[in-house]
């Protein structure tokens, strides 16, 4: 049994290399083709707008995008399962399942804010270039293609996010073995209020796309709808509830 455990360490780590190299070499390829073709295309230089240039370098996007959002998931599930497999095993009881209920509810609702960090630091960083520099220059440039890591992870964080939440609801509905237990309210607090932090990435989501096939003459940017501050506001406010509640009852949290 020592030597099957010895021979599946190494064999788990060369996977997480492979699918880390993968990542990278995906996002990298990804990078330049994005960074490359909206350089050109934008400039209408495309290799004089050759037709299969322009097929290549999308098909070498799209390959380049599906290859990191797969290495990614499976980087994701694998963590997920073995930290499932290393921890000791515990007694359902109700505090438990609160706190399973909790950490879940928490990435959750901590996804959407992770995938848009990029794309929220590209469009500081180009407000604050063009206030200094409005001329394009290459810092624009790599900033604007590291907006792009925004766009790869839409769709491994929404399936992350489906996934979590399908886990939350199976802990859900299974009974602890002490029904009858007090409820503990500072999980279930943060279970509620990460419940409704989750639901204002998603409102934003649908306001983004129900207004994509309008039509639009000036300020077109798909982020402009006016209830796209008070949401990313009211999200940001309930992540501070989150901490000053995890902060007043540190100690119930962790027992």
């Amino acid at each position: 049994m020592m030597k099957s455990s010895g021979e599946r360490l190494p064999k788990a780590k060369r996977i997480n290399r492979i699918l880390w190299m993968t990542f990278a070499f995906g996002s990298l390829v990804f990078a330049i083709s994005f960074f490359w073709y909206q350089s050109k295309a934008g400039l209408g230089e495309f290799w004089g707008w050759n037709p299969i240039a322009e097929i290549i370098f999308q098909l070498v996007m799209s390959l380049s995008a599906w290859i990191t959002q797969a290495s990614l998931l499976t980087l994701l599930i694998l963590t997920l399962v073995r930290r499932q497999q290393a921890k000791p095993v515990q007694e359902f009881t109700k505090a438990n399942k609160y706190r399973s209920l909790r950490k879940l509810a928490l990435w959750i609702a901590a996804i959407p804010g992770l995938v848009l960090s990029p794309l929220l630091i590209t469009l500081a960083g180009s407000l604050f270039l063009q206030s200094t520099s409005p001329e394009p220059n290459i810092i624009g440039s790599i900033l604007y293609s590291f907006g792009g890591v925004t766009f790869i992870g839409l769709i491994p964080g929404a399936m992350a996010m489906i996934t979590l939440l399908a886990f939350a609801i199976i802990k859900a509905n299974e009974k602890p073995i002490d029904p009858t237990s007090p409820t503990p309210n500072p999980q279930l607090a943060q279970i509620i209020i990460a419940g409704i932090t989750t639901a204002l990435p998603t409102a934003a989501f649908l306001i983004t796309w129900l207004n994509t096939f309008e039509e639009c003459q000036t300020n077109c940017f798909i982020f402009n709808h006016p209830m796209m501050v008070p949401l990313a506001i009211a999200y940001l406010a309930l992540w501070l509830v989150q901490a000053i509640i995890c902060f007043r009852n540190r100690n119930k949290l962790t027992k």
